[in-house]
């Protein structure tokens, strides 16, 4: 678990190669992404309000597959990713 921020269920490119670490698999991890409209297509909309956490990564730590780069697994300590701003949107 990294700061409360715990491996979803789904985990689906945990099998897939890393495009960073050569002869590993991405495994699981905490999904991030580098695109805000990802992040606004898994966001839950309450009230007329989307929101989303800003994160700050460690790109050492960043895995991610050829079949899709936006999807950002990050795995490891609480200093491997820190949320630092929360993004909201309204709808």
């Amino acid at each position: 678990m990294i700061n409360k921020l715990a491996p979803g269920g789904r985990q689906y490119y945990a099998d897939h190669d890393d495009v960073n670490h050569p002869g590993q698999k991405v495994g699981e991890g905490v999904y991030v992404t580098p695109d805000i409209s990802i992040a606004d297509g898994y966001s839950n909309q309450n009230n007329g309000i989307k929101c989303a956490f800003m994160c700050r990564v460690n790109p050492k730590e960043i895995r991610y597959s050829k079949a899709q780069p936006k999807y950002w697994v990050v795995k490891g300590t609480p200093n491997d990713i820190r949320p630092y701003r929360l993004l909201c949107k309204k709808c």
